[in-house]
Protein backbone atom coordinates (compact mmCIF):
# COMPACT_ATOMS: atom_id res chain seq x y z
CA UNK A 1 0.00 0.00 0.00
CA UNK A 2 1.04 3.89 -0.46
CA UNK A 3 -0.36 6.93 0.64
CA UNK A 4 -1.37 8.82 -2.23
CA UNK A 5 -1.42 12.38 0.17
CA UNK A 6 1.90 13.50 -0.88
CA UNK A 7 3.18 15.90 2.49
CA UNK A 8 5.44 19.23 1.19
CA UNK A 9 8.97 18.22 2.18
CA UNK A 10 9.33 21.34 4.15
CA UNK A 11 7.01 19.56 6.73
CA UNK A 12 9.14 16.89 7.12
CA UNK A 13 13.14 17.57 6.61
CA UNK A 14 14.54 20.56 8.48
CA UNK A 15 16.27 23.42 6.42
CA UNK A 16 19.93 22.08 6.88
CA UNK A 17 18.51 18.19 6.30
CA UNK A 18 17.47 16.83 2.76
CA UNK A 19 18.75 13.06 2.55
CA UNK A 20 16.96 10.76 -0.37
CA UNK A 21 17.98 7.40 -0.47
CA UNK A 22 18.28 7.73 -4.47
CA UNK A 23 21.01 10.43 -3.91
CA UNK A 24 23.24 7.95 -2.14
CA UNK A 25 25.36 6.08 -4.52
CA UNK A 26 25.92 3.48 -1.69
CA UNK A 27 22.29 3.01 -0.58
CA UNK A 28 21.18 2.61 -4.47
CA UNK A 29 23.56 -0.40 -4.66
CA UNK A 30 22.46 -1.91 -1.25
CA UNK A 31 19.09 -1.88 -2.47
CA UNK A 32 19.52 -2.84 -5.58
CA UNK A 33 21.39 -6.05 -3.94
CA UNK A 34 18.85 -6.33 -1.27
CA UNK A 35 16.02 -6.26 -3.66
CA UNK A 36 18.05 -9.15 -5.84
CA UNK A 37 18.84 -11.51 -2.89
CA UNK A 38 14.74 -10.88 -1.89
CA UNK A 39 13.90 -12.15 -4.92
CA UNK A 40 16.30 -15.34 -5.42
CA UNK A 41 15.16 -16.35 -2.01
CA UNK A 42 11.02 -15.65 -2.45
CA UNK A 43 11.35 -16.70 -5.68
CA UNK A 44 7.14 -17.64 -6.07
CA UNK A 45 5.19 -15.51 -8.39
CA UNK A 46 2.73 -13.93 -6.51
CA UNK A 47 4.51 -11.17 -4.01
CA UNK A 48 3.56 -8.59 -1.86
CA UNK A 49 6.25 -5.88 -0.43
CA UNK A 50 5.32 -3.75 2.62
CA UNK A 51 8.27 -1.41 2.81
CA UNK A 52 8.03 1.06 5.89
CA UNK A 53 10.26 3.98 6.50
CA UNK A 54 11.43 5.00 3.29
CA UNK A 55 11.67 8.18 2.09
CA UNK A 56 11.31 8.02 -1.92
CA UNK A 57 10.45 4.34 -3.02
CA UNK A 58 14.14 3.26 -3.66
CA UNK A 59 13.56 -0.37 -2.58
CA UNK A 60 10.24 -0.64 -3.97
CA UNK A 61 11.86 0.28 -7.56
CA UNK A 62 14.42 -2.19 -7.00
CA UNK A 63 12.18 -4.80 -6.42
CA UNK A 64 10.06 -3.87 -9.04
CA UNK A 65 12.46 -3.73 -11.72
CA UNK A 66 14.27 -6.61 -10.32
CA UNK A 67 11.24 -8.55 -10.72
CA UNK A 68 10.49 -8.13 -14.20
CA UNK A 69 13.81 -9.12 -14.92
CA UNK A 70 14.20 -12.13 -12.92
Amino acid sequence: MQLVDIVDDTLLFCDDSAFYTSASPSSIKYFADYAADLLRRFPEESRQVLEIASNDGTLRKHLKEAGKSG
